[in-house]
């Protein structure tokens, strides 16, 4: 196992071609490249629905003027409880895991003052998040041990679901396995009218796959396989714990479903076969609802839903299934327990948002990246991330179009692009889904595949990075960075 402060080293001098190399020939004497931990993964799962769901507590503002919101928040160690039996030692935003839930209006300012207590580098990225580049948390823009940086975020974008984690090159994977993640809710008081679920209906679920060791500590390994396929857990939790169970009434609830994954794909159903039924992806309303047996979600994407249990019969109860095919499976992600009639205020309105479609014609540049395997090493463009090299520089009020190609047919690569949303034009040449057709700032690129996106850049100059979101490949280098110039 490489130490963290090992794996830093390694990943900020270029010098991890041993351990990233992943041959030709050695896939050939070992086909599946987990075959080192099938003993792990192959040990007796502990109970499922042993425990409720939790749900991070909400941060509250210190000071609330005319300029905004400010928010304190600490790096620490701190213990969560995933599993029963022993208490498992964390990494997280004030000791918690997941961090707590911060609650923005669309348009007044948060400014997140975060202090780090660890002995190591860490900081935040806001993802999804427009912000100026001293803001986005930028993979060496770090906060050293024992200091602590403000992170201002305009809130100027599209009301809901985000999330923020760790951004520190070489630690990323690490430190979001360890519990470094959050959600951040940005609230839209043009949304109220629409009359959605609220309150204890407005659920933040975010959903992470883990491996613990005997005494249900974490149990983190980068090495050839896991920095070839991504780390994969062998238990998935919600909200930190392991396939707990949510009381609930006989009405309609709003689910953030949140992929924090480091590596894991998700596709999720319920176990009766009912609707799901998507009103936002990746923070971003949905012109429409759009209904749908089951949501597939890649690393770092999220969905809103609408879960209607005003039919269910009191006593009974509704398993969230995850039904990807991600070795080793994972089938169970929580369990809906309906133990109370209750009236419901809510709706769903047939009209929800207005994204109006970018036309291709807007974009004057076309950008073309590879995701691919070169000389052993995850690249884009057949480069690795370099600090001092500036890839693309893109013009402030101009609109691009990028073509994303998978060089790689054995798995997909999540794309994220930092500062600014965009639009998917088609998949395989082909139109993108209902679901797909909003904002969005992460996107599936099937294996052997092509995505083309459309973006306007707009509001801020500066240094920012996009990436693979699978976070084994984006520790080792799988990303480049754009300055935005005036």
């Amino acid at each position: 196992m490489i130490s963290r402060r090992e794996l830093m080293k390694t990943a900020l001098s270029g010098g991890a071609a041993a351990a990233l190399t992943v041959s030709r020939s050695a896939h050939a004497q070992d086909e599946n490249p987990w075959a080192r931990l099938v003993g792990t993964y192959g040990t007796v799962p502990p109970p499922s629905f042993a425990r409720p769901l939790p749900i991070a507590p909400i941060k509250r503002p210190t000071a609330t003027t005319g300029a905004g919101d400010d928010v304190q928040l600490a790096i620490r160690s701190g213990f969560g409880q995933p599993l029963v039996g022993a208490k498992t030692p964390i990494l997280g935003y004030d000791g918690l895991w997941p961090g707590p839930t911060i609650v923005a209006i669309r348009g007044r300012p948060t400014r997140v003052t975060v202090k780090n207590e660890l002995a190591e580098p860490a900081n935040i990225h806001n993802h999804g998040h427009h912000a100026a580049a001293a803001s986005d948390g930028h993979p060496l823009d770090v906060i050293k041990p024992g200091q602590s940086r403000t992170y201002t975020y305009p809130n100027r974008q599209s009301g809901g679901t985000y999330w923020y984690h760790d951004h520190t090159f070489g630690l990323t994977g690490n430190h979001v396995f360890r519990g470094l993640a959050g959600v951040y809710i940005i609230r839209d008081p043009a949304e109220d009218a629409l009359g959605l679920p609220t309150g204890p209906c407005d659920v933040p679920i975010l959903i992470q796959d883990r491996l613990f060791d005997a005494e249900n500590g974490f149990d983190y390994s980068a090495n050839a396989g896991t920095i070839f396929k991504g780390v994969h857990g062998n238990t998935l939790c919600a909200n930190g714990v392991h396939t707990p169970f949510l009381s609930v009434g006989t009405r309609r609830y709003r689910c953030r479903f949140i992929n924090g994954c480091n590596s894991r794909n998700l596709r999720l159903a319920l176990g009766n076969g009912g609707a799901l039924v998507q009103i936002a992806s990746d923070g971003t309303l949905l012109n429409a609802p759009v209904s749908q047996t089951s949501v597939e979600l890649a690393p770092s994407e999220r969905a809103d839903c609408i879960v209607d249990f005003g039919a269910a019969k009191v006593g009974t109860s509704v398993v969230l299934r995850n039904l990807d095919a991600t070795w080793p499976e994972l089938p169970d992600v929580l369990r809906f327990d309906v133990v109370r009639k209750e009236a419901d205020t809510s709706r769903l309105p047939v009209r929800l948002g207005d994204v109006a479609r970018v036309p291709e014609s807007e974009a004057k540049v076309h950008r073309r990246l590879r995701f691919q395997i070169s000389d052993g090493k995850w690249t884009i463009n057949g480069l690795r991330y370099d600090p001092a090299r500036i890839d693309f520089r893109p013009k402030l009020g101009t609109t691009e179009i990028w073509e994303i190609e998978n060089g790689e047919q054995t798995q997909m690569h999540p794309f994220h692009q930092h500062l600014i949303p965009f639009q998917v034009l088609d998949v395989n040449g082909e139109p993108p889904p209902a679901v797909h057709r909003g904002w969005k700032d992460s996107v599936a690129v099937p294996p052997a595949g092509r995505v083309r996106l459309i973006m306007r850049f707009y509001g801020y100059t500066g240094t920012y990075v996009f990436h693979c979101h699978k976070l084994e490949h984006e520790d080792h280098a799988m990303m480049l960075q754009q300055e935005v110039i005036a």
